[in-house]
């Protein structure tokens, strides 16, 4: 018999279902070994992750919330939740839904609180959670303003109307956190000029501000008071009501705290800036004096306010002579002890406030009032604030142009002038003393002056420190001496 080869492996060969089974075995074995032994470590059965039943966010919490039990442990864990002071993670709440769902919660409870089936403290609650939610950037604000604002404020101030009128620290606390409210809500355009509209806000800020209630309370309202008379469309109509003012005036004047009298003075700040000469001269002679008064006291924040509140009544050209001339000089007496102080911003305001009265109708008073020019030259020559030395320059320059030879304090100007010339090379310095050398009339004082001549040679020589424009007004000035 003929010997016959078995191949290794025939797949096309006729054979049995075992031998089938038993060769793909042995191929599968061989070729794929090495994908077996990367998946080796994959082969195990994966478990899957347990069910987690997901929390409901506070926010959820919030608008599921119905019942008074429900409600109340919702608004406390939002009060939990809100109580920081990253602006970020407010926005976002915002943009979550904080402030509907508060709202929404607060509308609720006060119909809860009328029907008399009402936590105690939840209405309290809801205004601190949205005194946090507000802690969050202007714009945010603004955002939930342009949403639910107008009904808010309503409500606002409907609570605070409630609240004057009630004694007890729950009441204190919601006044407190409407107030806070209210003064975020005074840095957003349409929201204080929408707070100025309101009927109720006007006698409420006169209650608090007059008010028994603890004076945490009171500075609120004074400071939200300041912040809205900032706003243009509001500063007229907060300025035209006498008897908001005089409130104002009265705290500044007598309350027996530092902290009041501060917050008071800054009001009186910014409103006088809407303050003109239609204003009855009885209520501007109560404002004058009590700013007078109070400049005396202790403390650089009354004095920065003062000096700002002066600056901006001086603008009105109609007062300006009353201004000057209110119980002998009085104003011109606190300008010089502001001109003295060791603040810059202080001084800063102060010399704002001589320049606005540096006009026909009021600078020869004022330069005639006794150590008045000595003090602001001396800020012109001295001062270590730079900006404060060049506004002073600035303010007898312009006192300057508007006094001439033959006037009784003309030479005291000349004076002021040398002595700032003295010890800096100022622009406005030098344009002064240009400027006085064109009127004929100044020559024979000017050249008269001790130091005058001096100082203008030494700003026009070659070798000087000074700019080209203060060696071009000095020479021309000394042009103008010469052929006198």
């Amino acid at each position: 018999m003929p010997k016959i080869v078995k191949p290794a492996v025939v797949f096309d060969d006729p054979v049995t279902k075992s031998s089938s089974e038993s060769i793909v075995s042995i191929a599968s074995s061989k070729i794929s070994q090495v994908e077996k032994n990367k998946r080796s470590s994959n082969d195990t059965p994966r478990k899957m992750p347990p069910v987690v039943k997901k929390t409901p966010s506070v926010i959820q919490a919030l608008n599921a919330a119905v019942s008074a039990k429900d409600r109340l442990k919702a608004i406390s864990t939002a009060c939990a939740e809100f109580d920081h002071y990253d602006k970020k993670k407010h926005a976002q709440e915002i943009d979550d839904g904080a402030v509907n769902a508060l709202y929404q919660k607060l509308c609720l409870s006060l119909a809860a609180k009328d029907a008399n089936n009402l936590p105690e403290n939840e209405v309290n609650l809801i205004f601190s959670a949205l005194e946090m939610v507000f802690r969050c950037p202007t714009v945010k604000r603004e955002e939930a303003f342009n949403s639910i604002g107008e009904s808010l404020l309503a409500i606002l101030f409907h609570v605070l109307e409630r609240c004057i009128s009630i004694d007890g620290d729950e009441s204190d606390s919601i006044m407190s956190h409407v107030l806070q409210i209210l003064y975020y809500f005074s840095r957003v355009r349409p929201a204080a000029t929408e707070m100025v509209q309101n009927p109720c806000m006007m006698p409420c800020f006169i209650h608090i501000i007059l008010g028994d209630k603890n004076d945490s309370i009171r500075a609120k309202a004074l400071v939200t008071l300041a912040d809205l008379s900032c706003v243009e469309e509001n500063g007229p109509i907060i300025a035209k009501h006498q008897v908001l003012l005089d409130a104002v005036v009265q705290v500044a004047s007598l309350d027996l705290a530092l902290e009041m009298r501060e917050v008071a003075t800054r009001a009186i700040q910014n409103i006088s800036f809407h303050i003109d000469d239609t204003i009855p001269k009885k209520e501007l002679e109560d404002i004058i004096k009590t700013l007078v008064k109070i400049e005396n006291e202790d403390g650089s924040k009354i004095k920065k306010y003062v000096a700002g509140a002066l600056q901006n009544l001086s603008t009105s050209k109609g007062n300006r002579g009353y201004f000057v001339t209110l119980h002998r000089g009085a104003v011109i007496q606190t300008i010089i002890n502001l001109l003295r102080s060791d603040d810059a911003d202080t001084k800063l305001r102060a010399i704002g406030a001589i320049k606005n009265l540096a006009s026909p109708e009021s600078t020869e008073i004022l330069c005639s009032h006794k150590n008045f020019l000595q003090v602001l030259s001396s800020v012109a020559a001295n001062d270590v604030d730079a900006e404060s030395k060049q506004y002073a320059c600035e303010a007898l320059h312009w006192l300057s142009s508007e006094l001439n030879h033959p006037k009784p304090c003309h030479k005291d100007v000349l004076t002021a002038l040398v002595q700032a010339a003295q010890r800096t090379d100022d622009a406005s310095i030098a344009l002064a003393l240009l400027e006085q050398s064109y009127v004929p009339l100044n020559l024979g004082p000017m050249v008269a002056e001790p130091g005058l001549l001096d100082c203008l040679s030494r700003m026009a020589k070659p070798s000087a420190k000074s700019t080209p424009e203060v060696k071009e007004y000095a020479i021309s000035a000394l042009g103008n001496l010469a052929r006198r």
